[in-house]
């Protein structure tokens, strides 16, 4: 967590002290080690222990490193030295991870890493609809956010999960307000806090 604001910059935002950039694959173990924290701390008590176990291999450190290197967007929100919140996109529509420390929620972190985010996608959308796969215990930040649930709560490898999704009434290219898939693997992406 040294040195933040000697990286890269890329969508640079101001709440407060917070900067928000563009990780880079220096940062896939603090990206890594932010979100197995949060994860362990808020989501593991919605998921069997399978569940948990399989979410938490996925957020290696290794695995972090694979998705920058293979073109995903992940943001990172700080203050000085300290992580307060990580966005992540998987290109071109699904929101992969929103992350925020939970002492700095509801403050307006979330709300500034998803125009990051929203922004990122809407450089190369082609549907009119952001996804996510909401933990269920962030279904409200979602709704706040402006997603909607897009069918049933679903599970995959006994991790729990609710469908979102976000709609644009605007062109694809002028979408920067709303009117929200599977990974790779064909598994969806980890639920997204």
């Amino acid at each position: 967590m040294d040195n933040f604001s000697s990286r890269p910059a890329d969508c640079h935002r101001s709440v407060a002290n917070m900067q928000i950039r563009l990780a880079t694959v220096e940062d896939a173990k603090l990206i890594c080690d932010f979100v197995t924290r949060i994860t362990q701390q808020h989501i593991a008590p919605t998921l069997s222990e399978a569940g948990l176990k399989h979410l938490i291999a996925g957020m290696s450190t290794l695995n972090q490193l694979e998705r920058i290197r293979n073109g995903y967007r992940f943001f990172i929100a700080y203050d000085r030295n300290e992580i307060l919140g990580v966005a992540g996109v998987k290109l071109p529509s699904h929101l992969y991870y929103l992350f925020v420390h939970p002492e700095r929620q509801r403050q307006g972190i979330g709300r500034e890493l998803w125009s990051c985010a929203r922004e990122s996608i809407c450089e190369t959308l082609k549907e009119r609809a952001i996804t996510v796969n909401s933990s269920l215990n962030a279904i409200g930040a979602y709704k706040r956010l402006g997603f909607s649930i897009d069918g049933p709560v679903q599970e995959s490898h006994g991790v729990r999960f609710q469908p979102m999704r976000m709609e644009f009434t605007t062109e694809p290219s002028d979408a920067r307000e709303p009117a929200a898939g599977p990974d790779s693997n064909g598994q969806p992406s980890p639920p997204a806090q």
